[in-house]
């Protein structure tokens, strides 16, 4: 079974991401932490295929939290799903190491292409 860890502390950002993907995705377990020290805590016991980040989190940014992700040698994809939706935050993510970024709520309809995508290593 495929396994996504979603750092996301917005209760319905989160009800929302396991509604998007879990119809979709039968054969995928979505795990959720609510802050960055809880995604640390996870990601020294669990290995994931994909991560989905939000920008703004307890205990630190979605941002540093990828770049930590890249220097601890993590290659699976990481997506971000944020509501901060200036260039500038696209590009600071991308620079971090994001595989890709999108936009919450207007690209809700695009996220379970993009992780279909992400969990098949067409990264294209």
């Amino acid at each position: 079974m495929r396994q996504i860890l979603c750092v996301e502390d917005n209760e319905d950002s989160r009800e929302l991401v396991k509604l998007a993907l879990e119809t979709r995705f039968p054969n995928v377990c979505v795990s959720f932490a609510e802050s960055i020290d809880k995604a640390r805590e996870l990601t020294r016991h669990n290995y994931y295929d994909l991560f989905i980040l939000d920008n703004w989190l307890p205990g630190g940014s979605g941002i540093d939290f990828c770049r930590l992700l890249r220097e601890d040698g993590a290659v699976v994809p990481i997506l971000f799903y944020s509501a901060a939706a200036h260039d500038h935050s696209r590009a600071d993510a991308m620079e971090a190491g994001a595989t890709d970024y999108l936009v919450k709520p207007n690209d809700w309809d695009r996220l379970p292409h993009i992780v279909a995508k992400l969990l098949d290593g067409d990264l294209n």
